[in-house]
């Protein structure tokens, strides 16, 4: 979990800031991208959650349709991730077989902060410092409050 802190992006200087807790946000230098459709916005968080790795087509078409895929399911994929790319900007979307979101070392996403969060309130229990435990909790919780991909089933 590099590059994450609990903090409201809005308090640090990162530029990439995406938020998978609730209504999914995605900004970039300070403007909110617009991600149109259901898909784009859940091709999207799945990179961000796998940031760590790269993801295959493959891994993508289950996710989108895990039960009755297009005729052409790579076909209309390609045409997705012409619309992301489009819509995040040059350099942000790697990759034509495997997929990765090329992330500034300081991105902050969500779910990620809440996890160093976790590791800080894990860390303090150790130290027996309950006053941390609690403030770590809080913060993870301020993060994660509310639900995870909001208003998507997958």
């Amino acid at each position: 979990m590099t590059g994450s802190s609990a903090a409201d992006p809005a308090e640090t200087l990162s530029t990439v800031s995406i938020r998978l807790c609730g209504r999914m946000r995605v900004e970039i230098a300070g403007r909110e991208i617009g991600l149109r459709g259901r898909q784009a916005r859940l091709v999207v968080a799945y990179l961000a959650w796998n940031r760590a790795r790269p993801v295959s087509r493959d891994e993508l078409v289950d996710l989108l349709w895990p039960r009755d895929a297009p005729a052409s399911p790579d076909d209309v994929l390609t045409a997705l991730l012409s619309k992301i790319r489009a819509a995040l900007g040059p350099g942000t979307l790697e990759g034509r077989r495997e997929l990765a979101l090329a992330l500034p070392e300081d991105a902050w996403i969500d779910v990620e902060a809440a996890h160093a969060e976790l590791e800080r309130a894990v860390a303090a229990d150790e130290a027996s410092d309950w006053a941390e435990v609690c403030r770590a909790g809080h913060d993870a919780l301020d993060v994660t409050a509310a639900p995870f991909l909001l208003a998507h089933d997958h």
